[in-house]
């Protein structure tokens, strides 16, 4: 059987008739099928922060406004992706440090300056994807 097909948050649910506490926009069929904006958008709206007690991958929160996802992305002491960048928990022989991107604080600002230099606000090309970044050297540890 599908597992995301009983989910409350799928393809074809109306997002205003679910309750917030029923929000789990962890399943893949809502980006599947591009279904995902008016969940969000609700978030966004009423829920900027909100929990999701249980899902497939277990608890998560929601964090939909960009000030927020600043906040939490310049707080690396409160909120930490050390441990993992997925929702689900790794296995405990998961590798903690899967590299650069699982990185907080001081250790990820100094690999940086591995990444080649640029325009922060990378230009779009013509076909309107970002340009690809190349590293000088893969970043250590």
């Amino acid at each position: 059987t599908d597992p995301w097909g009983a989910l409350p948050c799928r393809p074809g649910v109306d997002p205003w008739s679910l309750p917030l506490e029923q929000f789990d926009v962890s399943n893949p069929d809502l980006f599947k099928h591009d279904a995902w904006q008016p969940f969000f958008r609700r978030l966004r709206d009423e829920s900027p922060v909100n929990y999701c007690a249980q899902s497939l991958f277990g608890p998560f929160w929601s964090v939909t406004r960009f000030a927020d996802i600043q906040y939490v992305d310049t707080h690396h002491e409160l909120f930490s992706s050390a441990r993992s960048i997925v929702l689900s928990d790794p296995e405990p022989d998961f590798p903690v440090e899967a590299g650069f991107i699982t990185m907080d604080g001081e250790r990820h600002d100094a690999h940086r300056g591995d990444l080649v230099a640029g325009d922060s606000r990378a230009r779009f090309r013509s076909d309107g994807r970002p340009p690809g970044r190349a590293c000088r050297q893969p970043p250590a540890g």
